[in-house]
């Protein structure tokens, strides 16, 4: 649960915010927003885009700068895209980003005033020259990567990663204990469609883990508008349409039965007591039949978020005892030189996550391809690398007659 008065109010608004904004912070003072202190400029306004794309900076933070990604893999855990057309628009609030500024008064008086992302430079690579040396590096600064965009041909063949980024260390400290104490996850933020969600999202489940369904945490739709920063619609039935149109992508449907950082969010809405407004119900429900992932590293929870598929599927495939392999199994193993002792629970993982016939089709192929002696100097690893690359491929719709 949140601890008392660890925050006066919502940290991020579903608003795009266009002035200064305070809030309390474990006794702290943040100011965010406020006016470049070098020119007296205007801050960059920022939206839940920037924000996600803030926290997904943070997910690279171990305690300490600079930080080093690529912007693929950055676009990967800010919004779940590899495409050129949202790396464009990632470049841009990243800028607005390095142009937002923050203050902080700390408890003993001291000040400081820092922009959200106070350093980052830029590397490109030819990728068909990997193996070359370094003379292949080519650092951009940030205002000229709109001079990159416009050459395409040049851009395909580059990979762009983005080095010595750097946090303030008591920015990066207070996003780090306010992602824990809310009790949210990234990777579940942005899944959520709508602004409105996703800042009910960061502040609810912080109040709603330790409620069941039973005694729920309930705030009336007014007062949760407001604490928002949001404007309040004028009647009870305006209030409650904001969260409920749109039917199965509505605000409540979208938070209804998510991840958070243990257990499950469940929201719903009924009258108070007057009928003078709706209230917002929260809860958290656990799930013990069910395995928790979301703490794995394993290489194989991995690719399945990298894929877009729920967790819970997978937690629900994992939860019965894992199918032994048969012998034609065993046979396709030796005859591919496969090190079975080192691999075969994660085979067996395999098995149960992309089903017996795939498993079988990589087997055959990285048997033949040993046979024939097509190059393959490591068959176990190749085989790992490719069950995982097929776990990691987007699952398809199914087609409707």
């Amino acid at each position: 649960m949140i601890p008392k008065d660890w925050s006066s109010a919502p940290v991020f608004s579903p608003r795009k915010q266009l002035g200064p904004r305070e809030i309390i912070v474990n006794g702290n003072t943040w100011r965010m927003g406020i006016d470049n202190p070098l020119n007296n400029q205007p801050s960059r306004p920022i939206d839940m885009g920037h924000v996600r794309i803030l926290l997904a900076v943070l997910s690279f933070w171990k305690g300490d700068n600079p930080l080093s990604m690529s912007l693929k893999e950055l676009g990967r855990r800010a919004a779940g895209s590899h495409g050129g057309a949202y790396f464009k628009l990632l470049r841009q609030k990243l800028g607005d980003l390095r142009d937002y500024w923050i203050a902080v008064e700390l408890q003993n008086g001291d000040k400081r005033m820092f922009p959200a992302i106070s350093r980052i430079e830029i590397s490109t690579r030819n990728l068909r020259g990997r193996k070359q040396s370094n003379n292949n590096q080519q650092r951009l600064a940030l205002d000229e990567w709109v001079i990159v965009d416009k050459e395409p041909r040049i851009e395909r063949a580059r990979a762009v990663q983005l080095d010595n980024v750097a946090l303030a260390p008591e920015f990066a400290e207070f996003l780090c204990d306010w992602t824990n104490i809310m009790h949210v996850r990234l990777d579940v933020l942005r899944t959520l469609a709508s602004d409105l969600a996703q800042a009910i999202y960061l502040f609810i489940p912080s109040r709603a883990v330790h409620h069941s369904k039973a005694d729920p945490w309930k705030i009336n739709l007014a007062n949760l508008y407001d604490q928002l920063a949001m404007n309040v619609p004028s009647s009870k039935s305006l209030r409650k349409k904001a969260l409920v149109q749109h039917g199965e992508k509505s605000v409540v449907k979208q938070l209804n039965n998510v991840p958070i950082l243990h257990g499950y969010l469940r929201v719903s809405l009924r009258l108070n007591k007057d009928k003078t407004d709706w209230l917002f119900l929260a809860w958290v429900e656990g799930r013990g039949d069910l395995p928790d992932l979301y703490s794995s590293d394993s290489a194989l929870v991995d690719a399945w978020r990298k894929s877009g598929r729920d967790e819970v599927e997978l937690a629900k495939l994992l939860r019965n005892p894992l199918p032994e392999l048969t012998d034609e199994e065993r046979y396709l193993c030796e005859a591919a030189k496969i090190e079975l002792p080192k691999v075969q629970r994660f085979i067996q993982l395999c098995k149960v996550a992309i089903g017996k016939n795939k498993l079988h089709r990589v087997l055959a192929e990285i048997k033949v391809d040993v046979v024939e002696g097509r190059g393959i100097h490591n068959p176990t690893g190749t085989f790992v690398w490719r069950l995982l690359k097929l776990i990691s491929e987007p699952a398809r719709p199914l087609n409707k007659s």
